[in-house]
């Protein structure tokens, strides 16, 4: 059976040799998304706050803007659990779920389309924070999937880049997503 080194030193591969060669790394953003959106707000003032299905007529504020923005999407690899197989010469990494690491907004790319102002009931900052926040979590669900499945194939190449510079050739990495990482026994 032949044994993998690292470069540096005649160290044997173990589960613990590849976590530290992967925890290094500690964050790994595996997909950074740029996006541009066009989207719309409207509201309207309430007659009454315990009817608020009765609304003041001329009331309604509105506005419609393009925006861009950034999500990454990515790992904390100290969720990831390793299993190495010396006798069938093989790694196992096991991937929990990519996460939304960071998702901003540029705020220098805003360009209002239009704005109407209604009856005493004007567009104030808070509509625009509000709107915003709404904004991002609308675009985490419509494009969650997609984004995700990405992030996962980004992080099987990057992951297996940046061992294939540490261990010599002779053992097989395996990268696998669970939804919910398991305890993996360990046998070395």
């Amino acid at each position: 059976m032949k044994k993998l080194y690292s470069d540096t030193k005649r160290t044997s591969i173990t589960s613990e040799f590849v976590e530290q060669q992967i925890s290094e790394i500690s964050e790994l953003a595996t997909l950074h998304h740029h996006y541009r959106k066009n989207a719309n707000y409207q509201d309207a003032k309430k007659l009454l706050e315990y009817m608020p299905d009765w609304r003041i007529n001329k009331s309604i504020k509105e506005f419609s803007l393009v925006y861009e923005g950034d999500v990454k999407l990515g790992y904390d690899l100290k969720d990831i659990k390793i299993l190495v197989e010396p006798n069938t010469q093989s790694i196992f990494i096991y991937l929990p779920e990519p996460r939304i690491l960071s998702h901003s907004i540029d705020f220098e790319s805003i360009q209002i389309l239009w704005e109407r102002q209604g009856w005493f009931n004007n567009i104030r900052f808070e509509d625009f924070k509000q709107f915003f926040i709404s904004e991002q979590k609308k675009y985490k669900q419509e494009n969650s999937e997609e984004l995700k499945r990405r992030a996962r194939e980004h992080a099987m190449k990057l992951i297996q880049l940046r061992l294939g510079t540490t261990i010599e050739h002779g053992y097989k990495v395996n990268l696998e997503q669970r939804d919910h990482v398991q305890e993996i026994p360990i046998s070395e």
